[in-house]
């Protein structure tokens, strides 16, 4: 399900609606999205401003190159390796779930923000949520609001935003996960998360990319995934 085009297409959209109202194309920006995978997001913000793309997959990083050839990019790991400077836009999208040390992490995005820079991340939300899914991902932890919202308040930085978000499909989506789980407990069967009929992947997409008109104007108190906007402590202050 968190692996389907639908799900990355409308979690762009929702991205990209949120960017523009926190931080509007009033100037070129030096922007970087930390996991570029093979570029899809990259190739939406290089409208704003030059781009720097990290990621640790080498077929993703000469994909990227191909779809955005203007895009500055870097084989490597976060956060052990970062391209230097400050962004005034950063991207991390569901990143944080895979790294150990998270803290550290946010920490590392914070410090390469600019004074009056944005960073936007997203990571999956619930432990209940949890399934083999996980697993095969390589992710440690699923998230609350709660514990989201200390992690960044902790690397000194401010939230303008902070939201549940895939809420309208929440709970199909919550019930195949915990049947999922609970069938592949029993040793008895396991969904896999393949990609679904045009059809369903149009209406599945359709649905979720709805929500990117109201989160705009409100916060959603449960969803499958978490989405947070932060800066440093002296934008809009």
């Amino acid at each position: 399900i968190e692996n389907t085009h639908w799900w990355f297409q409308a979690r762009k959209e929702i991205v990209l609606s949120l960017i523009k109202r926190y931080s509007p194309a009033q100037r070129e920006k030096r922007i970087l999205d930390v996991g570029c995978g093979t570029g899809g997001m990259l190739k939406e913000l290089a409208r704003y401003g030059s781009v720097w793309g990290l990621d640790k997959n080498k077929k993703a990083i000469e994909y990227s190159s191909k779809k955005v050839p203007e895009a500055n990019l870097m084989l490597g790991t976060f956060p052990e390796h970062m391209p230097e400077g400050n962004f005034d836009l950063i991207v991390a999208l569901d990143i944080l779930e895979h790294i150990v040390e998270d803290r550290q992490a946010i920490e590392r995005l914070a410090g390469a923000l600019s004074p009056e820079g944005i960073l936007v991340i997203t990571v999956p939300a619930y432990q209940a949520l949890w399934t083999s899914h996980d697993n095969v991902n390589q992710h440690r932890r699923r998230y609350t609001r709660a514990e989201l919202k200390q992690k960044v308040l902790d690397a000194d930085l401010q939230i303008l935003k902070i939201s549940y978000y895939n809420t309208f499909l929440f709970i199909p989506i919550a019930v195949r996960k915990l049947v999922s789980r609970f069938l592949s407990h029993a040793g008895t069967f396991h969904f896999r998360d393949t990609s679904p009929p045009a059809w369903v992947n149009s209406l599945l997409h359709f649905v979720f990319s709805l929500e990117k008109h109201i989160l705009n104007f409100m916060n959603f108190p449960f969803g499958v995934s978490l989405i947070v906007i932060a800066s440093k402590p002296s934008k809009h202050a």
